[in-house]
C-alpha cells in the first residue's frame, strides 16, 4: 500500500469542546458539527468558543493520512488524523464520511476505544455516523502533538468520490473558553473504479432486454462497468432466478445473453436487477407465457 497524505480542500466546520463556565467538555465532540453540507458552521458561539480562530486547511497543524490512494469496494482502510499546534496541549476532533450526494457513506471501525468512539448524528443529519474523540483523547501525546486512529471499510458498490469533513480543535487545558483554534477541511477519497454515476447511468441505457421463441434476450455495452450479476425478480420483491452470477467479474464491453425461460414464468411483469461494481438498477420486462 501506498501511504500518502491527502491535500485538504475548503469546508467550514468546528467542534464543541469547552463552555464558558470553566466546565470542559472533553467526553466527545458536539454532535454534527464538521462543517460538513447540512450541518453547523461551527460552536464559535456564546458559552461555547467565543474567541475562536476558526482556520481552514492548514496543513501546517492538521492533516488526514489514509493507508492507500484510491479505495477498493469493501476494503478496510486505516485512518490517521494529526494535530500539531506547539500553543495547545489539548484537542479534539469529529469525521464523517459522505458520498456525491452528501448521504453517510462506508462504515467506521474503532480500533483504539481509550482515544476513539462512535458518534450519532442529530436533526437534520440524524442518519450520519461520526467518530469522535474520548475524554483520553483529548489529552496531547507529546508536547504540542495529538494523533488519532480509525478504520473505515468502503461501501460494497461504487458509489464514486467519498469526501471526508472533519475539523479539530485545539486548546489549552486552563479551561478558558478564549484563544482556542478550530481547523476545519475535508479530504477527498476516490474509487478505483473511478465515478459511478454516470458509468451506471450510461450502462442501464445500453441495456436491451426482449423476449423471443421462449428466451430471454439481453444485450449490454460498457466500457468501464465490471457486471457481477443478473436475477429476476417479480414485482413483491422475490427472487425467482439467477441468470448471472460472475465470479471473475470481468469488464463489460459487449455481450448478449439469450436465457431459456419456456413455460416457467406466469404470464406478468418481472424485475430484471442488474448488480455492476458501481451499484445496481433494474429494468421491467412483460413475460408473456403462451404456454
Amino acid at each position: 500500500m501506498n501511504l500518502r497524505i491527502i491535500t485538504v480542500m475548503l469546508i467550514l466546520g468546528g467542534l464543541h469542546f469547552a463552555v464558558k463556565t470553566s466546565i470542559s467538555k472533553t467526553s466527545a465532540s458536539h454532535p454534527s458539527s464538521t462543517g460538513a453540507p447540512s450541518e453547523e458552521v461551527s460552536c464559535a458561539k456564546s458559552s461555547c468558543h467565543d474567541d475562536v480562530q476558526l482556520k481552514y486547511d492548514d496543513s501546517t497543524v492538521i492533516s488526514l493520512t489514509i493507508s492507500d490512494s484510491l479505495y477498493s469496494l469493501g476494503k478496510q482502510y486505516t485512518l490517521t488524523l494529526t494535530a500539531n499546534d506547539g500553543k495547545s496541549d489539548k484537542f479534539g476532533f469529529q469525521i464523517v464520511a459522505l458520498d456525491y450526494k452528501n448521504e453517510n457513506v462506508g462504515e467506521w471501525i474503532i480500533t483504539d476505544s481509550v482515544r476513539t468512539q462512535p458518534q450519532e448524528g442529530i436533526f437534520p443529519v440524524a442518519d450520519r455516523k461520526y467518530v469522535t474523540h474520548t475524554s483520553t483523547g483529548t489529552e496531547q501525546i507529546s508536547n504540542g502533538l495529538s494523533e488519532w486512529k480509525f478504520d473505515w471499510i468502503a461501501p460494497g458498490s461504487n458509489l464514486g468520490t467519498v469526501t471526508f469533513y472533519y475539523a479539530v480543535i485545539c486548546t489549552k487545558a486552563d479551561q478558558t473558553v478564549f484563544n482556542d483554534s478550530i481547523y476545519v477541511s475535508n479530504s477527498d477519497f476516490k474509487s478505483s473504479w473511478g465515478t459511478s454515476t454516470d458509468d451506471i447511468k450510461e450502462f442501464s441505457q445500453n441495456v436491451i432486454i426482449s423476449q423471443q421463441n421462449g428466451l430471454l434476450l439481453i444485450s449490454f455495452e460498457s466500457s468501464t462497468e465490471i457486471l457481477k450479476n443478473i436475477s429476476i425478480f417479480d414485482l413483491q420483491g422475490k427472487k425467482v432466478d439467477e441468470i448471472l452470477n460472475s465470479v471473475r467479474q470481468k469488464r463489460v464491453l459487449n455481450q448478449s445473453i439469450s436465457y431459456p425461460i419456456g413455460s416457467r414464468y406466469k404470464s406478468g411483469v418481472y424485475l430484471v436487477r442488474f448488480l455492476t461494481n458501481s451499484g445496481a438498477f433494474s429494468k421491467k420486462i412483460y413475460i408473456s407465457n403462451t404456454h
